[in-house]
């Protein structure tokens, strides 16, 4: 029930923060705004997609050091898992990849469950350093020393975390099982000691996915008549993408919003404008979320 009602609190917050931040706007402004966008933006679909592919080869590329599984097949299953996080806070829904893994291909909970965390984490590493940078050249000297001395803090609270049973224990009561997460640190601690040219490998399919990332941004706005520098939309879509975590709402929405706000700002792009691009990618990721999770529904009923 605490769940539910937590979940249900998250909720009303992203909606009450994105509601507030149309209203401020003018919703008629955004909707003007909306009106400039042509099919032809859809063309940012594809790298969207590419994102997931990314991950999906990631993760391979870690699930191989234990077992092989075809391509396509775990493809399925990252898709999946990216579907069900948009609709969790701070993307726990793509820890479901887990599920599917150990369900239909027989890996071991605590391995499958590590490996994504991992994946995650590196994802968050190269973020949080692109977000100092844009916080340097963004903002003043004094708040940018103190995001600074917050993320150290931090990083240190995180590497306790993961060299204490404290994480183990926490994931163990989250997911309500005990030997299931048998591996989990061995997993953990065996890829980091034993594997850091793959843990280099994926540094750059995060890195990829970045580009990827500030490329649909770069696309849309280029359509709507605005020539962003592309370093400048690496650097903001990190910052979103560490947006994306806040707890308080699901999945970083009106967070994430109001970070695109402020950052593309400097570059005079009208607030509407900004807004209707928020929209339209929110728009265009639950509904290929909502097909996918639809798909996979309606394929399981005909099994």
């Amino acid at each position: 029930m605490k769940k539910k009602l937590w979940s249900i609190l998250k909720i009303v917050i992203s909606i009450s923060i994105l509601s507030f931040l149309i209203f401020r706007i003018g919703p008629q402004n955004i909707y003007e705004s909306l009106k400039q966008v042509n099919l032809y933006s859809l063309v940012i679909v594809p790298f969207l997609i590419l994102g997931i592919l990314l991950t999906t080869l990631s993760t391979k590329l870690l699930l191989n050091i234990f077992q092989k599984i075809k391509f396509w097949k775990l493809f399925k299953y990252v898709f999946l898992g990216w579907s069900f996080g948009l609709l969790t806070p701070g993307k726990i829904g793509e820890f479901s990849s887990s599920y599917y893994l150990l369900k239909n291909e027989k890996t071991p909970l605590g391995i499958s469950t590590s490996l994504i965390l991992l994946n995650k984490l590196i994802i968050i590493f190269l973020t949080t350093i692109l977000a100092l940078i844009a916080s340097y050249l963004f903002l003043d000297q004094l708040l940018f020393l103190i995001i600074l001395s917050f993320t150290v803090l931090s990083l240190f609270f995180i590497i306790i975390f993961f060299y204490t049973e404290f994480l183990r224990n926490l994931i163990k009561k989250y997911f309500k099982t005990s030997l299931k997460f048998a591996k989990f640190s061995e997993t953990f601690k065996l890829v980091i000691k034993k594997n850091k040219s793959i843990l280099f490998c994926n540094l750059i399919i995060a890195f990829s996915r970045l580009l990827a990332g500030a490329l649909v941004t770069k696309i849309f706005f280029i359509f709507l008549g605005y020539n962003i520098p592309f370093v400048f939309l690496v650097l903001i879509n990190a910052v979103a993408a560490i947006g994306t975590l806040f707890p308080f709402t699901l999945n970083g929405m009106g967070v994430v919003d109001s970070l695109y706000l402020f950052l593309l700002s400097k570059f005079n792009i009208p607030y509407p404008t900004i807004m209707s691009y928020n929209i339209f990618i929110l728009i265009v990721s639950y509904t290929i979320a909502f097909l996918i999770i639809t798909l996979y529904g309606f394929n399981k009923n005909e099994q």
